[in-house]
């Protein structure tokens, strides 16, 4: 719909060039703006701005292939997941 009325489509995470970033990046596009993307500088404070930067890492990793992963982050996964499953996949 946004791109129908000429705004341009917005980037997709999971690209390689995204996913190699380093978190700074998010929260530098985040700080001073990017292409179509304009500055949330005063909308978010710089602590947000790094939660934001986590929670897209967070968000590409939950969609990254498990054999593409380091092992540390596949042991953290398994772990997780061994957790999730002995609380009965309930959050606390």
């Amino acid at each position: 719909m946004i791109v129908q009325r000429g705004f341009r489509r917005a980037g997709n995470y999971h690209e390689e060039r995204l996913r190699k970033a380093p978190a700074s990046y998010f929260y530098d596009v985040m700080t001073n703006g990017f292409g179509a993307m304009s500055s949330y500088s005063d909308q978010l404070t710089p602590e947000d701005r790094w939660k934001v930067a986590a929670y897209i890492r967070v968000l590409q990793r939950s969609q990254m292939p498990l054999v593409e992963m380091k092992e540390e982050d596949k042991k953290k996964v398994e772990e997780a997941e061994k957790a999730a499953a002995a609380s009965g996949g309930q959050h606390k």
